[in-house]
């Protein structure tokens, strides 16, 4: 998979497929990623189902 995903068309796929307004799905999309980003300053693996793991190194 090559194709690059913004925030916009994360939100907008998110809302489209969850029936939620573009405004909560923006919300949970910048919230998603400021969890791993505090993740990897904490140096601690963020693991999720459905999406797979990042891990630190």
């Amino acid at each position: 998979m090559n194709e690059r995903l913004t925030i916009q068309d994360l939100t907008d796929l998110l809302a489209a497929k969850h029936s939620m307004t573009k405004k909560d799905a923006e919300a949970f999309v910048k919230e998603f990623f400021l969890l791993i980003e505090t993740s990897f300053g904490e140096r601690k693996d963020c693991k999720n189902q459905r999406i797979g793991n990042f891990q630190t190194y």
